[in-house]
Formats: structure tokens, C-alpha cells, sequence
């Protein structure tokens, strides 16, 4: 079902039109995709009812380092979906900002995108605005800052 929460969607929108201004509004970096995330052991509605989203605070680190991952696929999210007592399963169909992705073999050291190549970046010490990544059959995309996503949709399922 369609989860709402005001504050959260109104920090997203204004991260994303930062994003879509820096890119001239004419480039696929300023779009939004729609991506699965497993929450794991808390409870979504922490996520989608909080003050902060999705928080990088509680983000556990993976293959890509330390940030908020999110996959192509549902059955890759599934690995990581929040377990109810009643047996239910839950995971979020997410609206995320990926703007300038760096796709990179993985890097457990991350805490944030790295640097852009010369050829890539248009001022001194810019940086990607993410990580794409492939592990087990499925692509996933990694932010390191908590408005780079919104909580869009809650699935639950057996």
C-alpha cells in the first residue's frame, strides 16, 4: 500500500530538484527511479512514519560500504525484508534519486560516492551521487545521504 509522510516527501522533492537543477534539468541524472529495500530487523514503520526516512545512522555495512541500498529486483529485497510475528513479510518499493552513478566492484570502505573522474565532473572535488553495483544475479544502487530516497510504497506478502 501507498505510504504517506509529508516531511519526508517534501525533503525528497527538494533534494531531487537540487539534483535535476545541477544537472540542467535535460539529463536521465535528474530522474527518479523506483527500487526495492528490505529493512531487515526494523520495522518499516520507523521508516515511513519517522522524521528522518531512511537513516543512515542505522544502515548496516554491506558489499559497498556504509549507506542505504536498494535493488532492481524483489526477490534480491526479499533477503532482507522485515519478518512480522504472523508470518508476514514487508519491503519497500522506494522512489530514489540516483542522479550521477558510479557503477564499482565492491568496496567495503565506502561512506560516501567517490570522487568523479576529470571527465566526469564539472568543478574540483565533485562527487558521484552514487554507487550501482551487481551481486547475485541483481543490480543495486547504494545513497549515503538519507533524502536521496522516499518510502513510497510498503509491500507486504507471505
Amino acid at each position: 500500500h501507498r505510504v504517506e509522510n509529508r516531511q519526508l516527501y517534501e525533503r525528497f522533492a527538494l533534494r531531487q530538484g537540487q539534483m535535476r537543477q545541477r544537472y540542467n534539468n535535460d539529463s536521465d541524472y535528474g530522474k527518479d527511479v523506483m527500487l526495492y529495500h528490505g529493512t531487515n530487523s526494523t520495522a518499516p514503520e520507523k521508516i515511513w512514519n519517522g522524521t528522518e526516512g531512511f537513516d543512515m545512522r542505522f544502515s548496516n555495512s554491506g558489499m559497498w560500504g556504509q549507506g542505504i541500498y536498494f535493488a532492481t529486483k524483489a526477490s534480491y529485497s526479499d533477503g532482507y525484508s522485515f519478518k512480522k510475528n504472523d508470518g508476514t513479510r514487508q519491503m519497500f518499493y522506494s522512489r530514489v534519486s540516483l542522479g550521477h552513478w558510479k557503477c564499482l566492484e565492491p568496496d567495503q570502505s565506502l561512506r560516501m560516492p567517490p570522487l568523479k573522474s576529470p571527465q566526469d565532473r564539472t568543478r574540483e572535488g565533485e562527487m558521484y551521487d552514487s554507487v550501482q553495483g551487481q551481486t547475485k544475479g541483481c543490480i543495486v544502487y547504494i545513497v549515503y545521504l538519507n533524502d536521496y530516497a522516499y518510502p513510497e510504497f510498503l509491500i507486504t506478502y507471505k
